[in-house]
């Protein structure tokens, strides 16, 4: 099962082992927002991907060592089953749908 996600054009799936929570984008400083307290590295998923800048609307919160970090995605479409190519986006595997 994956959480499904849009980043610019592609839809891509965050394995739902590692998708912690999403939310709304909070204020990102110096490439870092404070998610429930703890200060965590904002990774630009169209910026990595080299995709155009979309909305960038969610906040998906992915368990990551030494400590969690916030993907900054388009939209959050879901969960469901799925296959497909593998991407990295940094040191997290992802599914391009």
């Amino acid at each position: 099962m994956v959480l499904v996600v849009q980043v610019g054009r592609l839809h891509l799936g965050i394995p739902i082992e590692v998708a912690v929570e999403t939310m709304r984008p909070l204020p990102i400083v110096d490439g870092r927002a404070v998610v429930r307290g703890a200060s965590l590295p904002v990774i630009d998923a169209a910026a990595v991907l080299g995709e155009p800048a979309g909305e960038r609307a969610r906040f998906v919160v992915v368990r990551a060592l030494p400590s969690n970090k916030v993907l900054h995605v388009d939209a959050v479409d879901g969960v469901r089953d799925a296959c497909g190519e593998m991407l990295q986006l940094g040191d997290l595997a992802v599914v391009r749908l």
